[in-house]
């Protein structure tokens, strides 16, 4: 990976695909606020927006980069890496190219530099939606449990390597798979995969998933890189950024928590898309190339490793499709 600053740090893959190291988080972004703090990321320097249909703010996403476009902070679409996701709901694989051309729509654009399939379970959508063909919510039973509507993994991938082949994304990759399901892709596949993105912190830090990724040239990006303070809780309620060596760490380097938890992810050649509404913290976050962590800084956040995984998606377990090497962490005993 190459670290130089916030525009022009990218990791690269051996098979040429390339992605900006640092990217804004989108969830929960959205509306006039949303494309704002959209925006001041891009004037700040960042390449790359992560949205998915589900975090319904494709339209703000195009939005801020036409603005960021008309305003010459950018010079064009080219000048900004764009990755989005497929609903869950729309596994069946009739759906999968009217979804990606529905994403496409909603962002004015004509391409989507990454498309991932936002997890491997796939959920029944709801028949009507205020007549929506898209509907974002899934359906339940009378007892209130969801429906699931799995396919094959490898026949929802088929479709992401004809959206290639049409043109309609660049590049295709997975979220929330574990690495038996990447196995699968990549034993059954005509486009590699070049992204997984998952669940990525010191509390869980995946370091045999990380190093299998890499091995298959496969970028890994981390969501929820600083823990989720809502949920990422130890037995005395402590948070990730309250742990010892990590104030201790960030105080060495004169910097925040949050900001040596990302330098850690960048230094395992993990890429980062931390999310935020607040101009300061946009900055702050990407903040993190003036400094790096030692050798021993590295080792002492990776004994922080439970490992507890914050994204359970316990309500998923049963689909056929859940990551069957999650059900071995201690969340799931």
């Amino acid at each position: 990976m190459e670290l130089s600053n916030l525009s022009k740090s990218v990791f690269r893959c051996k098979s040429g695909f390339s992605i900006p190291a640092v990217g804004l988080g989108t969830y929960k972004l959205n509306g006039v606020s949303g494309v704002s703090a959209m925006k001041h990321a891009i004037k700040t320097g960042y390449k790359l927006l992560d949205t998915a249909f589900i975090y319904k703010n494709e339209t703000e996403v195009g939005q801020a980069i036409a603005e960021s476009v008309e305003e010459g902070v950018l010079k064009s679409r080219e000048d900004i890496f764009v990755t989005s996701k497929l609903h869950s709901g729309f596994h069946k694989p009739s759906k999968i190219l009217p979804a990606i051309r529905h994403s496409l729509n909603l962002m004015n654009s004509e391409y989507i530099d990454l498309y991932i399939i936002h997890a491997p379970w796939g959920m029944k959508p709801t028949e009507a939606e205020s007549g929506a063909d898209f509907p974002f919510t899934t359906a339940t039973d009378e007892t209130g449990n969801d429906i699931f509507d799995d396919y094959e993994l490898v026949d929802v991938w088929a479709q992401l390597e004809k959206a290639v082949d049409e043109g309609l994304v660049r590049h295709i990759g997975l979220s929330n798979f574990d690495d038996d399901q990447v196995r699968l892709i990549l034993s059954n596949c005509r486009i590699k995969p070049v992204n997984n993105q998952i669940e990525l912190h010191p509390w869980l830090d995946q370091p045999d998933s990380v190093q299998f990724l890499l091995d298959n040239d496969i970028s890994v990006t981390s969501f929820m890189s600083l823990g989720r303070i809502e949920r990422t809780l130890d037995s005395k309620g402590k948070t990730l950024v309250d742990e010892a060596i990590v104030l201790e760490i960030a105080k060495n380097h004169g910097k925040s928590p949050a900001q040596v938890l990302l330098r850690y992810q960048l230094q395992r050649g993990v890429l980062v898309i931390p999310k935020s509404a607040t101009p300061s913290r946009i900055e702050e976050n990407a903040n993190i190339f003036d400094f790096s962590l030692s050798e021993n800084d590295v080792l002492e956040i990776s004994k922080l490793n439970k490992p507890l995984r914050s994204c359970h998606f316990k309500d998923r377990r049963p689909s056929k499709n859940f990551p069957k090497l999650w059900l071995s962490e201690p969340v799931y005993q």
